[in-house]
């Protein structure tokens, strides 16, 4: 049968077993990961079945001399993806996902030159060792997730969502991000060395974030504690944990409406590498809270 060029065969005879397993394109191509056959680097589904990698499946990258090179000019999950230990993504570009391709992995790591965005509901990762990003880093998991190593995206976005649980930071876990949103089923912990110069919406069952940068929880059983934002009326406790006595829900209409005047636009620009490109942004905060 013929297959593109640069097509990762793995026949059942030639099964491939080990520690760590490469694939990567020998020039900077677009990678596209499962999926049948077709044009481009594209390692087919059929094939990923055949390879089991007992620590790590490194994608976009190989190892000469000691050093890692990457050359895959994008990364692009086009079917399911499940690996045992760790996935390791590294792009020059971009990394995503289509609809429907979600990812299994007890490690997630890796670079990229651009945006990452995994956001598929059925993903399953439970946690983010090292990964430095180029550009914005989107990530929803179903389960809990664990930051175990550094997330470096220095001056970009990070949005962080566990579905199923809470978001912790264990041992050398940290995050470097201009704004840092967050969205978790359970309690947010993320108490390493962190340098995150923006908050956005930090979302838990209770959980707030005052305009002042300086967190408030509900009971999870409250009516409002999925309320998206809230007035604030009385706080009980002191500044490391304060809980919310009195507050209704406000829209971002009433905010813009009402206290316009404390909200702040700010522009910045970027170079995105996978569209040779120069990219602006603008982002509204009232204090610390970024509104959109």
């Amino acid at each position: 049968t013929p297959y593109p060029a640069g097509t990762v065969l793995a026949r059942t005879f030639q099964a491939i077993t080990a520690n760590v397993v490469e694939i990567a394109p020998d020039s900077a191509v677009p990678m596209i990961v499962g999926g049948p056959a077709g044009s481009g680097f594209r390692v087919i589904a059929a094939d990923l079945s055949q390879i089991t990698a007992t620590d790590t499946l490194r994608l976009g990258v190989t190892t000469f001399g000691g050093v890692l090179d990457t050359t895959a000019a994008s990364v692009q999950f086009v079917a399911p993806l499940a690996v045992a230990n760790r996935l390791d993504v590294r792009s020059l570009g971009a990394i995503g996902q289509d609809p429907g391709a979600d990812i299994t992995a007890a490690l997630f790591a890796g670079q990229a030159g651009g945006a990452t965005v995994l956001a598929n509901p059925g993903n399953a990762i439970a946690a983010v060792e090292d990964f430095t990003a180029g550009g914005a880093f989107t990530l929803l998991t179903s389960g809990p997730l664990g930051i175990l190593g550094h997330l470096d995206a220095a001056g970009q976005v990070v949005s962080l969502t566990a579905a199923g649980g809470s978001i912790a930071g264990t041992g050398a876990g940290r995050i470097t991000a201009d704004t840092l949103a967050l969205d978790a089923a359970g309690a947010i912990a993320l108490t390493g060395a962190n340098a995150v110069r923006f908050l956005g919406p930090a979302i838990t069952p209770g959980g707030f974030v005052l305009a002042n940068g300086r967190g408030a929880g509900l009971e999870a059983t409250d009516a409002l504690a999925r309320s998206p934002f809230l007035a604030v009326a009385a706080l009980q406790g002191g500044a490391e944990n304060p809980r919310i006595l009195a507050a209704a829900p406000i829209s971002l209409a009433d905010i813009e409406a009402h206290f316009g005047a404390g909200i702040v636009e700010t522009q910045s620009v970027a170079f995105d590498p996978e569209t040779a490109s120069v990219r602006g942004r603008s982002i509204r905060r009232l204090g610390r809270l970024v509104l959109a």
